[in-house]
């Protein structure tokens, strides 16, 4: 039984080498290799395998030429118009200014004349027209050019500017242009403006006891942008004055 034994045993090893190099040879015609090589040829294959994209950023737009990209941060703009009378000043400043100083200067040579016991029907409109028109042409404009020069100023800076500049040529150009409409002469106006009693003491000192606190005010709590609506104000209480003093 031994030697019987001994003799299938290498027989049916001999069987199966043969059934696997048979089965070894067909995987090869076939093309898929032995299964440890097919093993790892899969292996293989998804390590090859392309990763998935990552969706590209969004290049950023260049800057436009001469023109630095602008930092947010530390930079505060003004507030965006609300009402309708900050529409009008941030698309027409100068008209609006305009008419608003002429109103009020208008408005304040009538009233001067109702002070002083005149009847309405009997009230002089050629005197008002003239403060109105002088107002709204010279006094407005002129003032605005003042604003944006010294808006970046400080507050002493502004008042400096004020009693220095500002209010000897708006007084100046008021006198100056209210003669021409009323047609009087060259000379006369610059006699009138030469006058130390009658126009720098009557007028220009007299002019910073109501300017000078409404500026100090102004400059210091209003917003630049209704500085000309605060000097219209002012000016319907200035222009009672002045057409009391200049007659």
């Amino acid at each position: 039984l031994a030697s019987t034994f001994k003799l299938v045993r290498p027989a049916q090893r001999k069987q199966a080498t043969t059934a696997a190099m048979v089965a070894t040879r067909a995987r090869r015609a076939s093309g898929e290799g032995t299964p440890k090589q097919t093993a790892t040829k899969r292996v293989a294959a998804r390590s090859k395998s392309p990763a998935p994209k990552k969706p590209a950023a969004r290049a950023k737009s260049p800057a436009p030429r001469g023109k630095k990209p602008s930092s947010k941060k530390g930079q505060r703009k003004p507030p965006p118009p609300v009402g309708l009378y900050d529409r009008a000043l941030a698309t027409y400043p100068v008209a609006t200014n305009a008419a608003q100083a002429g109103l009020m200067s208008f408005a304040s040579a009538l009233a001067s004349q109702s002070l002083a016991g005149i009847p309405v029907d009997e009230l002089d409109y050629e005197k008002p027209l003239h403060f109105g028109a002088v107002a709204a042409l010279v006094v407005a404009p002129l003032s605005l050019v003042f604003f944006n020069f010294v808006e970046n100023l400080s507050v002493p800076a502004k008042l400096l500017f004020d009693l220095v500049v500002g209010g000897p040529v708006l007084n100046v150009g008021f006198v100056a242009a209210l003669g021409l409409l009323r047609g009087q002469s060259l000379e006369s106006i610059v006699a009138t403006v030469s006058s130390v009693d009658q126009f720098w003491v009557a007028l220009v000192l007299a002019s910073n006891k109501v300017w000078l606190p409404a500026k100090v005010f102004m400059y210091g709590f209003l917003p630049a942008r209704y500085w000309g609506l605060w000097c219209a104000v002012v000016s319907f209480v200035w222009g009672i004055i002045l057409a009391v003093i200049v007659v």
